[in-house]
């Protein structure tokens, strides 16, 4: 998930598309690789709704698990989850997420209850 200034003076698509193309041109050099490393469409939805917003946090964590990366999202080792629910510091707004849940207990809660892709309008149905 991503936060784009509405200030700025850039197509938001534009400035994703090339830092996705750099990206993996850096990560082809290191690797001596060839070819993409992200799905063709990537999809893109504007959050316009607090609801939504909140299910897309927990879908992000949910979703290494959802496609069989590993049993439990928790152990994911790429994710922002660890650092959420941490003390320790790091980059991300930690404090303004788990605001948004009405603290740690809140965040917990909301990550019990799976997607069922199926029926869930995250994903697009």
């Amino acid at each position: 998930m991503i936060q784009i200034r509405e200030d700025l003076d850039i197509n938001p698509s534009q400035a994703f598309s090339n830092f996705l193309n750099s990206y993996t041109q850096a990560f082809n050099k290191k690797y001596q690789r060839k070819g993409s490393l992200f799905i063709p469409n990537i999809n893109r939805r504007k959050i316009e709704s607090d609801s939504y917003f909140t299910r897309c946090i927990s879908y992000i964590h949910q979703n290494p698990s959802h496609h069989g990366f590993v049993k439990d999202f928790r152990d994911w080792k790429f994710s922002s989850w660890k650092s959420l629910i941490s003390t320790s510091l790091t980059k991300l707004e930690t404090h303004a997420v788990l605001d948004w849940f009405g603290g740690i207990d809140g965040f917990l809660k909301d990550h019990e209850v799976e997607y069922d892709p199926e029926n869930e309008w995250i994903f697009g149905k």
